[in-house]
């Protein structure tokens, strides 16, 4: 948008105008969590870590669902009980020794939880 003052002499020029704002309803879930990566590892634990969401979708996060899947199946479980606060989460009580996982992340709000992380 753009704003113009005015006044007894007329309108005055236009302002710069403003970037393109998406206007979105506040009640939905996030957008999913950014840049997970692996901050450490071993036969007994697999330690991660992500960037806040892009989008809160319109209510404050609230934590975040960590889901574990052994490597070639498509068998997500979640692993923690509650939303994790932090941007960060060590995995040790799923983690078998000599198998392969993989993590994803999802941010959860007041609506609930986003699409997982990439």
């Amino acid at each position: 948008f753009q704003v113009r003052a005015e006044n007894e002499a007329g309108a005055g020029h236009p302002s710069e105008a403003t970037d393109v704002l998406l206007i979105e309803d506040p009640t939905s879930p996030p957008s999913p969590p950014l840049e997970l990566h692996v901050t450490d590892a071993s036969r007994s634990h697999i330690s991660i870590a992500w960037k806040t969401p892009e989008k809160n979708g319109g209510s404050p996060i609230i934590g975040y669902h960590i889901e574990l899947c052994e490597a070639g199946t498509e068998k997500w479980m979640r692993i923690n009980s509650r939303p994790v606060k932090e941007l960060k989460y060590k995995a040790e009580e799923s983690i078998i020794p000599d198998k392969e996982y993989v993590l994803r992340v999802r941010a959860v709000n007041a609506i609930g939880a986003s699409d997982p992380s990439e």
